[in-house]
């Protein structure tokens, strides 16, 4: 049995090697895997994303039932003010220096701020609860390979405070959010003190600074400062948050790129049966890559002499060779991350049936 499938194999040897022969192709030769990538570039510098110091005037945002920096959005649940000091909002509101007795911007005369309630004005069904809401517009971080996102900021970290300051990111429009910090509760934010009257207070002593590079490459990214607080009894304290700065590091290395399959060997219904010095394809195969990249690869581009033929945004990258086709192609892989660096592998195979 041994003898007989020797046999077989040095048969199929010699038909393929008389239907190269006949094979008329002057202008084609077959080489060995071209990998083609952008050369590295040195590490840019951040890009600011996105900065406000608030000092632009609010304006009613998109749901119409707040007032809200232009292009961000604040909901919640609470519609009023502290009894008889109609500036100290239950609600994310631009708090104006000249408008309170204390003077709670970072810088200019403008911050954002949220005091806690004392339940006055608002609806029996609310009353001293809070779960309000400031939210950046829509950014896109797909063409960074790293994120930071620095404010300063006001709030009181005491152990008898039952409100939450969270910090919040949704990558899909807002639907969900994911937790990055709680200012009020996680210890690595309880920073500050030192200012005379404001002991246990972050009073703009230390800049709250979250790396957000695990959103990188993400095409829809909002965050959000979230005051929360659902009626317990404890202490309760304003916020105020102010100079917000998100910076990224664009992504200028390519993607890297690879075609997996098929390789130098004969290849017989999707299958390699022994290795070649070319690639030899029979019948059908299915055309595996892998491309990787240090953020996110958005696409990969199949192409037989250098016209596309498929184009997959989703891994595994795959397509089926299923057309029946007689001669010697070049199969090109372009792979693109988000922020349109591109890396290319070419091969070339003899094709048959």
């Amino acid at each position: 049995m041994v003898g007989k499938g020797i046999m077989e194999k040095t048969a199929l040897l010699s038909v393929i090697g008389i239907i190269i022969a006949g094979l008329t192709v002057p202008s084609v030769a077959i080489s060995e895997p071209e990998n083609i990538a952008v050369p590295h570039k040195d590490t840019p510098e951040a890009e600011v994303i996105l900065s406000t110091s608030f000092e632009e005037e609010w304006v009613l945002d998109e749901d119409n039932d707040y007032v809200a920096p232009p292009g961000w959005d604040v909901d919640g649940i609470c519609k009023s003010h502290q009894r008889n000091v109609e500036w100290a909002t239950h609600y994310w509101n631009d708090l104006r220096d000249d408008e309170c007795f204390f003077h709670l911007s970072h810088s200019g005369s403008s911050s954002a701020c949220v005091w806690w309630s004392d339940g006055y004005g608002e609806a029996s069904d609310v009353g001293i609860r809070q779960d309000e809401w400031l939210i950046t517009p829509e950014m896109d971080f797909s063409m960074y390979i790293s994120v930071n996102l620095t404010f300063w900021s006001v709030y009181y970290w005491n152990s008898t405070c039952k409100n939450h300051d969270y910090v919040r990111v949704s990558t899909d429009g807002g639907e969900t959010w994911e937790t990055i910090a709680d200012l009020v509760h996680d210890e690595e934010w309880q920073l500050g003190g030192e200012d005379e009257g404001w002991e246990e207070w972050n009073h703009y002593e230390h800049p709250i600074v979250i790396d957000l590079s695990k959103y990188a490459g993400e095409p829809s990214v909002k965050i959000a400062w979230n005051y929360n607080f659902t009626g317990e009894e404890g202490s309760r304290a304003i916020w105020v948050i102010d100079d917000v700065e998100i910076k990224g590091i664009p992504d200028t290395t390519p993607p890297s790129v690879s075609i997996e399959k098929p390789k130098n060997a004969i290849y017989i219904g999707g299958n390699a049966l022994i290795p070649f010095p070319i690639t030899i394809v029979i019948g059908k195969v299915n055309v595996t890559v892998n491309a990787t990249d240090d953020g996110k690869v958005k696409q990969v581009e199949f192409l037989l002499n250098n016209e596309t033929v498929h184009v997959d945004d989703t891994a595994p990258f795959t397509w089926t060779w299923d057309k029946i086709q007689f001669g010697i192609f070049k199969l090109k892989v372009i792979a693109t991350d988000g922020a349109g660096n591109t890396a290319s592998e070419e091969i070339t195979v003899l094709k048959l049936f």
